[in-house]
């Protein structure tokens, strides 16, 4: 993100080389895109964290309550936001 700060300061800097030089949404989105074990590390903590809560709520819910849940979790996500909207 430095490097991205220092390009945008340049681009607005009538002094600079750079000055009106603008990036394109491709050079934007790969200087800011994270890195794929980033990705894979939260995706997978996320998994963690929610398969525990799931446990954890099992334990205090009533059979139909888990079995609510097991249908929800069955369906794609986009599904299960759609549904919460």
């Amino acid at each position: 993100m430095d490097r991205l700060r220092g390009i945008v300061a340049d681009i607005s800097n009538p002094r600079s080389p750079m000055y009106a030089k603008y990036l394109s949404s491709e050079e934007i989105e790969l200087m800011t895109r994270p890195d794929e074990r980033d990705v894979r590390v939260v995706t997978r903590w996320l998994q963690v964290y929610f398969f525990m809560r799931f446990l954890m709520s099992a334990a205090l819910a009533s059979a139909s309550q888990v079995s609510s849940c097991l249908v929800l979790c069955r369906q794609p996500l986009v599904g299960r936001l759609a549904m919460t909207s």
